[in-house]
């Protein structure tokens, strides 16, 4: 299976993990919900989805989420994490926000979710870019980029691959790396 029917692959599972937890659902609960990372835009090449909720009191959302979660017995790991009051040194780039993440095995792969929650949708998030730009030979660049890069357990962020492949018309996972 070729990288782009892979990440078809990993889209409809997700969608189908999205759907059997309910995930969604709950989420709409509490505010409104943004996917976002290589689920929104369509460049998948492992169990994982993002999420941005925006809602009125995120510490209040964060703990019912948390909570709902467990009551629901469908995850079997969870991670909490108040980044709205505590700094983030090793990760300047994220939003001031509570997180909360899941883990589950659904269909032979351990999925997890990250979701980000906030008061209002951060301004400095605007990637509307990547989901325009990311077609065609760029995309397959990019899950070629991501492929590499799972496979060596490099430190190199999926934003720096569609930075690198879009805006700076990197070619080769050498010179992608020199750029980072």
């Amino acid at each position: 299976m070729d990288l782009m029917q892979q990440s078809k692959q990993w889209h409809k599972e997700a969608d189908d993990l999205i759907t059997k937890s309910k995930l969604l659902n709950i989420l709409e609960s509490l505010g409104e919900v943004h996917f976002t990372g290589s689920y929104k835009y369509d460049l998948m090449l492992g169990p994982d989805i993002d999420f941005l909720l925006v809602c009125q009191n995120p510490e209040t959302a964060a703990q019912n989420l948390i909570n709902t979660l467990i009551k629901q017995r469908y995850w079997n790991g969870y991670k909490f994490y108040d980044w709205e009051n505590f700094d983030m040194p090793k990760h300047p780039n994220y939003p001031k926000a509570y997180y909360v993440g899941t883990k589950v095995t659904f269909n032979e792969h351990r999925w997890k979710t990250d979701i980000w929650i906030v008061e209002k949708f951060p301004s400095n998030i605007d990637n509307s870019w990547i989901e325009e730009k990311a077609k065609g030979d760029k995309k397959l660049k990019i899950l070629e980029f991501k492929k590499v890069r799972d496979a060596s357990n490099l430190g190199v962020s999926s934003y720096d691959i569609y930075d690198a492949v879009i805006n700076k018309n990197i070619n080769s996972f050498k010179d992608l790396k020199e750029q980072i």
